[in-house]
């Protein structure tokens, strides 16, 4: 009962979002900016209008703090995990399931792997890893600084996505 009863507010609301996405899809005045092509595909196809007057901007990463740096050969046996935890389109799952499979591959002893976040899933996702000693479990969230440190501590970085929004966490 519960659940039809937030459906149907679910629903209302995305009706009220439809309406007032095609209210701005038509005004002659307003410019619309996507991170990508998919993303403007996806609002055009949930508002069934063409985003005529748009434009794709993808999310600028800023060298000044995610520099290139140069990695040895074996940077690539300390491999960073930094995602939220909070919904599932972070494709956590897949990661986990990655580092699982190479957990039964004979080198998975030479591997580290720094995995951070925090939200509702960081626990039952990440709870099958804590029987590895060559995994650090962090759930919290990292500062920027604490970011730039991973990112050159490691050499690689494992971010799967389900979305194609998340592309600003790739870039860096």
């Amino acid at each position: 009962k519960e659940l039809e009863t937030l459906r149907v507010r679910l629903n209302q609301a995305n009706k009220d979002r439809k309406e007032t996405m095609g209210e701005v899809f038509d005004h002659p005045n307003v410019q619309m900016i996507f991170v990508s092509e998919y993303m403007k595909g996806v609002a055009e196809k949930f508002v069934k209008k063409k985003a005529k007057r748009s434009h794709v901007i993808h999310n600028s990463i800023s060298s000044a703090d995610f520099p290139y740096t140069p990695k040895s050969a074996d940077a690539r046996k300390n491999i960073l995990w930094v995602r939220t935890f909070a919904a599932k389109n972070y494709a956590n799952d897949i990661s986990r399931d990655v580092i699982l499979g190479l957990s039964k591959k004979p080198y998975f002893e030479d591997l580290t792997f720094s995995i951070y976040g925090a939200g509702r899933y960081f626990d039952d996702i990440t709870e099958p890893l804590e029987a590895f000693d060559n995994i650090t479990l962090t759930n919290r969230f990292l500062s920027r600084a604490e970011l730039q440190e991973q990112h050159a501590a490691h050499g690689v970085k494992l971010v799967p996505t389900r979305w194609d929004s998340q592309g600003l966490t790739c870039g860096e």
